[in-house]
């Protein structure tokens, strides 16, 4: 038998940042900062679930096209797929960011253009399947918070049937703490 994890912290809003170092024509070493504060809602928790399913970040060696730092969400090609898609936008857009959906051969793909969220996410739950986790803080928010997070990971990566939520991952961390918030939901 697992304990149930009872304490609750609601937390309103975490901040991003993005902190950008360079040297200027002049020679002179510069430093950027940007500030963003997203609210702990049911949008931000919806692309919490879809980052730690279908998450990696836009652009690097693989992907010419993008600049690195933005969130990219990798769905399948059937129609569920295109509606979890959908609700991902729909999620960014009701939190102020812009996204763009593409087909490609591979399936859909989403990305959402913030430097700063994909690094908050990065740092607070991981990144490459094997290394994604949840933090403390959000094992500790309350039920009407954790649900959105938990129906959005289980689209990508498990299911819900006949009231009992299947969860998938290689992160062993993940697991037992996706665990720990179905027992507090119930």
């Amino acid at each position: 038998a697992f304990p149930v994890p009872q304490e609750t912290e609601d937390i309103k809003e975490v901040t991003a940042e993005r902190v950008s170092t360079y040297t200027d024509q002049w020679g002179h070493l510069r430093t950027d900062r940007w500030v963003r504060k997203f609210p702990v809602n049911a949008d931000l928790m919806t692309l919490i679930g879809y980052y730690l399913s279908e998450g990696t970040e836009a652009g690097g060696h693989s992907d010419r096209k993008e600049r690195a730092g933005n969130l990219r969400l990798c769905f399948g090609k059937n129609l569920m797929e295109f509606q979890y898609a959908y609700e991902a936008v729909d999620a960014a857009k009701r939190l102020g960011l812009n996204s763009r959906i593409d087909v490609t051969k591979y399936g859909v793909w989403v990305t959402i253009f913030s430097t700063p969220l994909m690094r908050f996410l990065k740092e607070q739950f991981g990144y490459g399947s094997l290394n994604k986790h949840l933090p403390l803080w959000v094992i500790k928010l309350p039920k009407e918070k954790l649900e959105p997070m938990l129906r959005a990971y289980t689209n990508g990566d498990g299911n819900y049937r006949n009231g009992v939520y299947r969860v998938v991952s290689v992160s062993r961390n993940l697991l037992e703490q996706m665990r720990l918030v179905c027992l507090k939901l119930g």
